[in-house]
């Protein structure tokens, strides 16, 4: 297929780009602040309890799906973008938490970030725990443990892809989850997308922010007073 005049392959590419991380972005906004909601004043609760459990399930789905795909067009720019979330885990390992939910304690997902999102793609059942829960790090003897509560009602994301048998659930927190992509990944795409952007501009990206002397429309120095 020709390109028209006005398109360039760097273009398709940061459209793409700048296309799947505004909905990552914008899908993981809304399920952070859903999964922080306390809903036991809302007079009907257990109603609106059930309708925003299956938005925020939608809505992760939607974040995972875009930034997963905003990581696979970065990385065909400049690899290395799925290498550094493969290196980011999203709790250390031994962490456990217990819900009213469920009984007992179950251990929360200490997988790498590129797996987590994978396994929410390719995911065949995906629940969002009704009640919230409490967290606990194993690094205390028995004695000492300390509970930390969850900050909403739906905190906990129990995910089964196409890759699990039918009794595997990964346990995911749905904050940990989207803060990986705001704090870590998002930089990643953001230099690379200003990178494309300088480069479609004509501006060569290593000579930005330098200390070089502006230049006047002339060729000599620009007045600074």
């Amino acid at each position: 297929m020709a390109l028209l005049p006005f398109d360039t392959p760097n273009r398709w590419t940061l459209e793409a780009i700048q296309r799947a991380d505004a909905r990552a972005q914008d899908r993981g906004l809304f399920a952070y602040v859903a999964s922080r909601a306390a809903l036991g004043a809302l007079g009907d609760g257990e109603f609106y309890r059930y309708q925003l459990r299956t938005m925020l399930a939608e809505a992760i789905y939607d974040f995972a799906f875009s930034a997963r795909r905003a990581i696979e067009c970065v990385d065909t720019v400049e690899p290395g973008l799925i290498d550094v979330t493969r290196g980011l885990n999203l709790q250390r390992a031994g962490w456990v938490f217990r819900s009213s939910d469920i009984r007992g304690e179950l251990p929360l997902c200490d997988r790498d970030y590129w797996w987590v999102l994978n396994r929410i793609v390719h995911s065949r059942q995906m629940v969002v725990l009704p009640h919230g829960g409490e967290v606990c790090s194993p690094d205390r003897d028995e004695a000492a443990r300390e509970w930390r509560r969850l900050p909403g009602d739906l905190s906990i994301l129990a995910v089964r892809s196409d890759r699990d048998s039918l009794d595997e659930m990964s346990w995911v927190l749905v904050e940990d989850l989207l803060v990986g992509y705001f704090d870590e990944v998002s930089k990643g795409v953001r230099a690379i997308s200003n990178k494309l952007t300088l480069a479609e501009l004509g501006v060569d990206s290593n000579t930005v922010g330098s200390d070089e002397p502006k230049r006047g429309v002339d060729g000599g120095r620009e007045r600074t007073s």
